[in-house]
């Protein structure tokens, strides 16, 4: 995910922006959105049709928002906390709202603490035991010897 988000700040496709609400869901407000966020350099094919792709993780919950930009194609809204490698990876550009809150929740998705310590056992290996395999006294019939098989 680190990579992922990585190369899209390097390529010029993360945005952050601080806030993002409607006061009512309509669709004309996100594409008035669209075209404002289009003004700003690396994101001016986010106003159009066929290359709008975009992804925009919020904070939290914004059913205005979500409802929004629901009647456009290629504009998906979700939470932060659900963002993910194959998200980023499918759209073009990546917008993320309150900036501090995301890299805070980015910085502890990473980590991870290791509850039990575990102690490698020192045990000597088992010799192994070797078994001869009984000798068997065949008699060939022919010539009336004993073959050991």
């Amino acid at each position: 995910l680190y990579v992922a988000l990585s190369q899209k700040l390097r390529d010029g496709e993360l945005l952050f922006v601080d806030s993002l609400s409607f006061d009512a869901p309509k669709t004309a407000d996100a594409k008035k959105m669209l075209t404002t966020l289009a003004s700003v350099k690396g994101f001016e094919t986010l106003a159009s049709k066929k290359k709008n792709s975009a992804l925009f993780a919020l904070n939290e919950k914004n059913i205005a928002v979500e409802k929004s930009f629901d009647n456009m194609g290629n504009i998906e809204v979700d939470e932060m906390r659900n963002l993910n490698v194959l998200d980023v990876l499918s759209y073009k550009h990546i917008i993320i709202t309150k900036p501090e809150d995301a890299i805070i929740f980015l910085n502890g998705k990473g980590n991870f603490v290791v509850k039990e310590k575990v102690e490698k056992k020192t045990e000597k290996p088992k010799e192994a035991v070797v078994k001869k395999a009984p000798v068997k006294k065949v008699v060939n019939k022919t010539t009336k010897k004993v073959v050991k098989k």
